[in-house]
């Protein structure tokens, strides 16, 4: 058996660099998580500084809803370019997409609310949709038998940004620790001026940083050998099943007994995926938990502020969930790999739904089950998104896979929609707690079609596996034949023989 170190050195070299560069693309990224802490901030600033004025925190939600939005739709559209480019120079062009939008929200916050959607939403979020899956697309091809921890490592970069830059963006805006200061109904805002000055240069300073991240992140980037052939698990089996096979017929030497067995990695075409009953269940469940998951991840520091009148410790909420966040992705990796993805998704959902269901009740405890619970919050709910990268990889294999990712994610336009529009709608009427039942409603429909997806994927193992087998049955041949035929052949070499003599 292999050591540990023996293991280490096996490892291509090419293909642990990828990762690496995949997971440094994912902290460029990770600005998305920016918006719960950065969205009072420049909210405050639209409603004082900008020619435009007059936002509210529910308006403000369009924002992280445009992102989600637009990046979903024109990112299906320009996934199609990777037919015709290379995975690292489409990383480019997405790479550059992002940082632009971050970078450009500079002149637009100063304007309008539109130009911050425009910027800041649609521009950076076409950008990030592309760079997530392509950031571990040839990562998971370098190292096929363990997607769910690949993918689990590089998307703790996603979090590890949030975790580095909300300290960033508060100390820069708001070294103070200024408290809001103007009460609108249930919302609070800032009005120093000295903060809100600093609001449109805070941009600049991000999206230097990421500009960086990513020069580094592309260098890394290392496409695995053209066609790669890999030891699927079924193949594994097969030679389990010769091994077993050789020793009951006594005919094969022990030396010989292992036949090693390639099998190519199917991939569906779009077509078939879009026919396919799994696209649509993953399809609605990613939908029940797009609804749930955007109230959370934008407006949980909005919440806080009503009952919390710190802005430092509310960032320190933020950049610690981010370290849960980080922990959640490598832990559901592991676990993807040791129990499967589908009863790793049916957990994830599950816990999802519990801690976002019980949120509201923090206000009545203190900020000490606050921060708990959003904590508990981040552990939990990235790990649909590393399920949900590797399980696409899994149902459709490699050829087609961003481009039917980003379709397979075309759900979040209508959640992004819907749960802005309720916001702005509602908001007014139910308040706060309403929406927090109407996400909690959300994530009990996703944990409903976990269920059925893991119902689904098992049924489709089982007609796989049982094809293998006859595949292979009928493809190698028995010991019993190998074992008659060979006294037949015996007794005709002996007639050809006999002739001679």
């Amino acid at each position: 058996m292999a050591s540990f170190r023996d293991r280490i050195k096996s490892l291509p070299v090419r293909g642990v660099l990828t990762v690496v560069g995949g997971f440094i693309l994912h902290v460029s990224i990770g600005a998305t998580y920016l918006f719960g802490n950065i969205t009072p901030y420049v909210t405050s600033y639209l409603r004082k500084k900008a020619v435009y004025t007059n936002t509210n925190y529910a308006e403000s939600l369009w924002i992280a809803s445009s992102h989600t939005a637009a990046g979903a739709l024109l990112s299906s559209l320009l996934a199609f370019l990777e037919m015709y480019l290379s995975t690292k120079m489409f990383l480019a062009l997405a790479c550059f997409m992002s940082s632009l939008g971050v970078i450009l929200t500079y002149f637009s916050v100063k304007l309008s609310l539109l130009g911050v959607i425009g910027t800041f939403g649609v521009l950076y979020g076409v950008g990030h949709s592309l760079v997530y899956p392509l950031a571990f697309k040839d990562a998971m091809e370098w190292f096929p038998n363990n997607k769910g921890l690949v993918v689990g490592i590089i998307v703790t970069g996603y979090g590890l940004c949030s975790f580095i830059f909300n300290f960033v963006v508060t100390e820069y805006i708001n070294p103070e620790n200024y408290s809001p200061d103007i009460q609108d109904g249930e919302d609070r805002y800032f009005s120093q001026d000295d903060l809100l000055d600093r609001v449109p240069s805070c941009f600049l300073l991000v999206g230097g940083c990421l500009v960086g991240l990513q020069i580094i992140g592309l260098c890394l980037i290392f496409k695995p050998p053209e066609s790669p052939e890999i030891e699927s698990s079924k193949s594994k089996h097969l030679k389990e099943e010769v091994e077993k096979t050789g020793s009951d017929g006594q005919t094969m030497e022990r030396k010989n007994k292992e036949i090693p067995i390639k099998i190519q990695e199917k991939s569906m075409t779009v077509k078939e995926a879009l026919t396919s009953r799994k696209f649509y269940i993953i399809w609605f469940l990613m939908l029940s938990f797009g609804m749930g998951f955007g109230y959370t991840y934008t407006i949980y520091k909005t919440f806080g502020q009503t009952f919390i009148h710190d802005d430092h410790y509310l960032a320190t909420v933020s950049s610690v969930s981010s370290i849960f966040n980080v922990c959640g992705r490598i832990a559901v990796g592991l676990v993807a790999d040791k129990i499967g993805l589908e009863k790793t998704l049916v957990m994830a959902t599950a816990l999802f739904s519990i801690f976002l269901s019980t949120l509201l009740c923090t206000e009545f405890v203190g900020r000490e089950m606050f921060f708990a619970w959003v904590c508990l919050i981040y552990l939990a709910f990235p790990g649909i998104f590393v399920v949900m990268s590797a399980l696409t990889m899994k149902v459709y294999g490699p050829k087609y896979y961003i481009i039917i990712f980003r379709l397979q994610f075309s759900e979040s336009i209508i959640a992004a929609a819907t749960s802005s529009v309720l916001a702005t709608e509602l908001k007014p009427v139910i308040g706060w707690h309403g929406l927090f039942y109407i996400a909690s409603v959300c994530t009990v429909f996703a944990f409903f079609f976990s269920l059925v997806l893991d119902k689904e994927m098992r049924k489709s193992s089982k007609k796989s596996t049982q094809k293998t087998l006859d595949v292979s049955a009928q493809s190698v041949p028995s010991c019993s034949n190998i074992q008659t035929k060979a006294p037949d052949l015996a007794l005709n070499i002996n007639k050809d023989t006999s002739t001679y003599l």
